[in-house]
C-alpha cells in the first residue's frame, strides 16, 4: 500500500533502533540504510513497481525525516498528457511510433524497416541477364521484396524477384507458377523493369503479373516512388508451383520473412510524429529514422553516409 501525507504532515514511520531495521510502513521495511539521503528512491525502497499507475504527478509518499515538503519524491508516467519528470512531451493517446518505412500483415504487428541504399540505380541492383535477376539475395523457392535507393539521386523504387538463375551451377528452380498484384501505387510510378515484359500489365495504380518460369527467376522494378508524400503500397503475391517463402531484404543486412498467403503493405510516412511513445520528440540524428526523414545514422555530420538533415545520402 502506498502512503501519501499532506503538507507539513509527519509520517507514520518511526526510526528504529540503530541495529534494527526502521519500523513497520505499511507492511514494507525500509532498510536503515535509506535514514541518511534526502534524496531517496522511494519507488525501489518500498518495491513500488514503476508500472502501477501511481504517479501522475501526485506525492507518492512523503517520509518525514526533516525533509521540506518540496522534496517529495515525484514519479511520472508516459501517456497521461501531462509532461513531467524525465519526459519532453506527453499527448497522451496521440503519442505515436511513426516510422519513415513500416510492413503490416493481417495479424501481425507493423513492422519499421528500412530501404537498401546502392551506389546505383534500382535497374542496375536488379541487374537483369539470362532472363534472371542477380542481386545477390536470390534464393530456390523464395520471392523477395526490396525497397532500393539509389545513393547518387536518391531515387526510391520497390523490387520484387522469385527463383534463382539456375545458370549459377547452385540449385536448380523448378517449373514455376505465380502471380502478383500490387496496388495502391503512387502517382508518377512506372514499370522500369520486368523479367518478361508481356507477363506484368500496369494500369493506373495497379500492376498485375502472371509468371511462369523454371531454372531462372521472375520480377520487376517500379518506381520512383514519391519521398514527400504518404502511400500504403499493397503486394499481395499468389504462389502457386515452386515457390512458397516470401522475405523482405532490410537495408540493415537482415531478411524478414514475411507470411507468403498474406497480403504485404508497405507504407510510407511524410510527416514527422509530434510525440513518440515514450514521450520523446524525434530529431535528426538520433538514429531512428522517422516519418520525413530518408536515413538517420545517430549524428548530424555530413560525408558519412547520411546528411546533417537526415534528408539525403551522401
Amino acid at each position: 500500500m502506498v502512503l501519501a501525507t499532506g503538507c507539513g504532515a509527519r509520517s507514520a514511520l518511526r526510526e528504529a533502533p540503530r541495529e534494527d531495521t526502521a519500523a513497520d510502513a505499511g507492511g514494507l521495511d525500509v532498510p536503515r540504510a535509506l535514514d541518511v539521503p534526502s534524496a531517496v528512491d522511494v519507488a525501489a525502497a518500498l518495491d513500488v513497481s514503476p508500472a502501477l499507475d501511481v504517479f501522475g504527478g501526485v506525492d507518492v509518499v512523503a517520509i518525514d525525516r526533516g525533509v521540506a515538503p518540496t522534496d517529495r519524491v515525484m514519479l511520472s508516467v508516459c501517456g497521461n498528457g501531462r509532461v513531467e519528470v524525465g519526459e519532453v512531451c506527453d499527448l497522451g493517446a496521440d503519442n505515436v511510433q511513426r516510422p519513415a518505412f513500416a510492413l503490416r500483415q493481417t495479424g501481425r504487428p507493423a513492422l519499421a524497416v528500412l530501404p537498401a541504399v546502392g551506389g546505383a540505380s534500382a535497374t542496375s541492383f536488379y541487374a537483369y541477364r539470362s532472363a534472371s535477376s542477380h542481386t545477390g539475395f536470390e534464393a530456390l523457392g523464395v520471392a523477395n521484396l526490396v525497397l532500393h535507393v539509389d545513393r547518387n539521386g536518391g531515387a526510391l523504387s520497390l523490387v520484387f524477384f522469385a527463383g534463382i538463375d539456375g545458370g549459377l551451377g547452385g540449385p536448380v528452380q523448378p517449373d514455376s507458377t505465380m502471380g502478383v498484384e500490387v496496388s495502391g501505387l503512387p502517382m508518377g510510378a512506372r514499370l522500369l523493369l520486368s523479367d518478361e515484359p508481356d507477363e506484368c500489365t500496369l494500369r493506373g495504380d495497379r500492376l498485375s503479373c502472371d509468371w511462369r518460369f523454371q531454372q531462372n527467376t521472375d520480377g520487376f522494378v517500379l518506381g520512383p516512388l514519391p519521398w514527400d508524400a504518404d502511400w500504403d503500397i499493397v503486394v499481395n503475391p499468389d504462389f502457386r508451383d515452386g515457390v512458397s517463402s516470401l522475405r523482405y531484404q532490410n537495408g540493415d543486412g537482415r531478411a524478414l520473412t514475411l507470411l507468403p498467403r498474406s497480403a504485404v503493405v508497405i507504407e510510407h510516412r511524410a510527416r514527422r510524429a509530434l510525440c513518440r511513445e515514450d514521450c520523446t520528440v524525434p530529431r535528426c540524428g538520433d538514429g531512428v529514422v522517422d516519418a520525413g526523414e530518408r536515413c538517420d545514422d545517430g549524428n548530424v555530420r555530413s560525408g558519412d553516409g547520411c546528411g546533417a538533415t537526415c534528408l539525403a545520402f551522401d
